[in-house]
Formats: C-alpha cells, structure tokens, sequence
C-alpha cells in the first residue's frame, strides 16, 4: 500500500514536471492564459484593470551588509561561504544576482533598515529611496573668480559643510552660456585650475560647476559659480620717428573684449592701466625701464643705447578681474589685488 502511494505521488510530479515544462509562459492564481509579454502572470481573472485581490508575497530576509549578498551566502561558523570566499566567486555572484528582490527586516546599518530592496550588481538598493537621504546632510561651497582673462589661470577652490563621511569630488564642468555643459577632463579634486587658450573665440559667460556625490549611494550635489571671460589684450600699437635723431614717438592702446563682443578703450585710466614701459634690446636679455608709467603714448630717445631692434613691452595692470582682495594698510579696508600683465606690443628698428 505504501509503495503504491510513492508511485503515485511521483507519477503526480512528474506530470506537474511536464505541464510546466510544456509552457515558456506560466499564470499563477488562474487557469487562464499568461498575458503574451509575460513569463510569468500572477492574476485571479483576466480583466485589463485590477485582475486580483491579492498580492505577490516577497521573501523575507534579515540583511546585514550593503555590499555583499547576504544572507544567501553568508560566512559559515567557522569559515566563509564556499561560494562567496574570494574576490573572483563574489563578483560572480555579485552579477548572477542582478535583479534579486527580497524584503528586509532588519535594522543594523544607516542604510539597511525594513523595506523593498533590489540588488544592482554591488550594493542593495531600497525602493523607492534610501533610509535617508545622505546628500541632505552637506552642501557645497565654491569660491573663485567672477572674471577673468585668456591665457591666465582661473582658480577655484571648493569644499563641504555638514556630514562629510563617504562624500567625494565627482567631477568639475564648465558650460558656455548657450552651449552644452562639458566635462573637464581629470577634475576630480576639492581645487580646479583652468586655463583658456590666448587665442580662444570663446569670449563670454561661462560656468563651472563643481559635483559631490556619495560613494556608495550615488546621490550627489552641486555649486556653480558664473566667470565673464574677456581676451587677454588687444592693441594697437604705432612707433614714429620725430625729428630728432634716436627719438621715437611710441602709442598704444589697450582693449579688452567683453562678454558682448563689444571693445572697451583704456586711455590710463581704471579698470585698465599702463604701469610702466620698457625694452629689450636685440641680442640682449636686459630688461630698460622707460619711464612714462601711466601714459599710453610717450616720447622716447634711445641715443645712448645705440642704434638695433627694440622690442618694446607695455605692462598693464586690472582691477575687476583680480583674484580677492588685499588689506589696505592704513585703514585695513579691504581693496582690489592688482595684477599685472607684461606683453611686447611690438617691434622698433632703431637707426641713429
């Protein structure tokens, strides 16, 4: 009588076997057919609306480490998980279990606490969204230039405020005003130096902006800070000889382009301002201070230094686009850093 229970109950399974494994698409809850995208259909009718009065129990398990699948393969007593054990069967594991689904009971991490999770391949994520938002606990602050000059260094430093723990430097990107926001290559410290190139055509508004996001968890945040980019210089220069032999009228004038492509004409005056002329004399590397600082045209002899190429330089000085402020000394108010640009406006055949 036993043995005719057993054959029995294995001829059952075996047809269970074989009327499951007939069908690449299964329902559960009804005999009715599996809707046609579906591999498996979890219904009570076949109603487009709400086809159940019942729900998909999902297993319920105790989780105890963001980062590793357990408890399915937690560490043995006395030794690990055979198939966990080293980092080559975890990362196995790890991309076999994309997708798995569980409900956790447990409260044992920041992170871990009762609810929904899904494993992505290295870490388990809750739905909808974390036991708490780790991006609500910093900010970003960015500090730099609000303007600045081709072929010079722009200088931004950043850093955090609140809760700092697994809180890194993402990326640094700059975006033209009207163009796409574009990633700076290799920027993925708290401090960005950036350069435009002298000859750039990319005069105007630019951004740069600067991501924290958390390591693990991937929530990030961001600060911008806006920077008017104008051309180094632009001048026209002139050098004539007067009636005096050796002596040599020299004019220039110093432009800068603004963010609107329009041209401003310094005539010594603030924001723009000649601080001192100067040659280099062919064949040499002394540097002749000519005096007339402030000027944009002077009268210069050039008889006691022979006759020869001249290469007359100009250094211009701006007040906008310093970098911060400096202390005035006698009152400790503060006032803006001065900085200087040396450039050879052009070249003079002296003849005596």
């Amino acid at each position: 009588m036993i043995k005719k229970r057993r054959i029995e109950s294995m001829l059952i399974l075996c047809g269970l076997l074989i009327s499951v494994l007939g069908y690449s698409q299964i329902t559960i809850g009804s005999g009715i057919s599996p809707t046609s995208g579906a591999l498996l259909d979890i219904k009570q009718t076949d109603q487009s609306s709400a086809n159940s009065t019942k729900g998909l129990m999902l297993p319920r398990v105790n989780l105890t480490d963001i980062t590793n699948l357990y408890p399915m393969f937690e560490p043995q007593t006395t030794s690990p998980h055979p198939d966990y054990d080293d980092p080559v069967k975890k990362q196995k594991q790890d991309q076999m279990h994309l997708g798995l689904i569980v409900y956790n009971m447990n409260t044992v991490h920041p992170h871990i606490c009762p609810g929904v999770y899904v494993w992505t391949e290295n870490i388990w994520r809750r739905l909808p969204k974390p036991c708490f938002d780790p991006c609500t606990g910093f900010d970003v602050v960015v500090n730099g230039p609000s303007c600045g000059y081709t072929g010079r260094a722009l200088n931004f430093t950043s850093s955090l405020t609140g809760t700092t723990d697994n809180i890194i430097v993402d990326r640094w990107t700059v975006t033209k005003e009207g163009a796409t926001e574009q990633v700076i290559p290799s920027a993925t410290s708290a401090d960005l130096t950036y350069e435009f190139p002298v000859l750039t055509t990319g005069i105007g508004k630019y951004s740069f902006t600067v991501y924290y996001k958390h390591k693990t968890l991937g929530c990030e945040k961001s600060k911008t800070i806006t920077v008017d980019l104008y051309d180094n210089l632009l001048q026209d220069y002139w050098a004539g000889n007067t009636t005096s032999s050796g002596t040599y009228e020299i004019r220039a004038k110093i432009y800068k382009r603004t963010a609107d492509n329009d041209y401003d004409y310094s005539s010594g005056e603030l924001p723009l301002r000649v601080v001192k002329w100067s040659y280099v004399k062919a064949g040499t590397t002394t540097e002749v201070d000519m005096g007339n600082a402030g000027l944009n045209n002077i009268t210069y002899s050039f008889r006691s230094s022979g006759a020869g190429k001249y290469y007359i330089k100009m250094t211009w000085e701006d007040f906008p686009c310093a970098d911060g402020l400096d202390p005035e000394p006698a009152n400790n108010t503060p006032t803006p850093r001065r900085v200087l640009h040396p450039v050879v406006v052009g070249e003079l055949d002296v003849r005596l």
